[in-house]
């Protein structure tokens, strides 16, 4: 356990386990880039706004796929998830949307954005030799992710250990299911904790990853200083 967390179980979360305090944390760093972004933005034209917030949403796409995929060699075991944010949500006439359309996004794993778990350490080594041999295929029945609009991110749910070994080695692609982002930001919104319908304050879902949450949160503004538009209460 990391010095920071030692002290926040002794001072703040006496009665909590390993979990209370990892989200205890999570959420003073969400609210804490609540404020940078505030503080940032201030009094600054529409064209500085988008600079910084385009570093912020960079940053944090940055932070998010260069520090997951190492969470399962440090554990015996590290669970994927499906759901990166809501891929559905409800408009402000109670009528069901989803995000995720037909359309499909090549995305090479060399270059790419990924937020990927592979989940069992003992896989990895054979993917990795096999790979450094041979090409990477993409297996349409094995690979499985979501592209997001707006954030430019795959997040890989299924066939995790050889796309993770083919980004490490930078080669090959994968076809990704797209969703499109932009169309959620008006209906729903985070506080880093869950997802919250915008229309009604009804919980959609709890957030798997709060720094998804921040990076939803930050392309969030983004978009609506960009677009002029409304979104989802923040």
């Amino acid at each position: 356990m990391s010095f920071i967390k030692q002290v926040i179980k002794k001072w703040a979360c006496k009665e909590c386990d390993i979990t209370d305090i990892n989200h205890f944390y999570g959420q003073q760093e969400f609210d804490e880039l609540k404020k940078t972004i505030l503080a940032w933005t201030e009094r600054r034209t529409l064209d500085d706004q988008i600079i910084l917030l385009d570093y912020v949403v960079d940053m944090l796409k940055e932070d998010i796929c260069s520090g997951n995929a190492a969470k399962v060699l440090m554990k015996p075991f590290s669970s994927p998830f499906f759901n990166f944010i809501p891929t559905s949500y409800e408009d402000e006439n109670g009528k069901q949307c989803s995000i995720l359309c037909d359309e499909k996004q090549s995305v090479d794993l060399a270059k790419a954005h990924l937020y990927i778990c592979p989940w069992k350490k003992e896989r990895i080594p054979n993917n990795l030799f096999r790979l450094k041999q041979d090409s990477f295929r993409f297996d349409s029945d094995n690979h499985k992710s979501h592209y997001y609009t707006d954030i430019d991110l795959c997040h890989v749910y299924n066939g995790n250990h050889s796309i993770h070994i083919g980004a490490y080695l930078k080669k090959g692609e994968i076809e990704s299911d797209v969703c499109r982002t932009e169309m959620l930001y008006s209906h729903c919104n985070t506080d880093g904790e869950y997802w919250y319908n915008s229309h009604t304050g009804k919980i959609i879902s709890k957030v798997n990853d709060f720094r998804i949450a921040a990076l939803y949160y930050a392309a969030q503004i983004r978009y609506k200083i960009k677009n002029d538009s409304p979104v989802g209460k923040m």
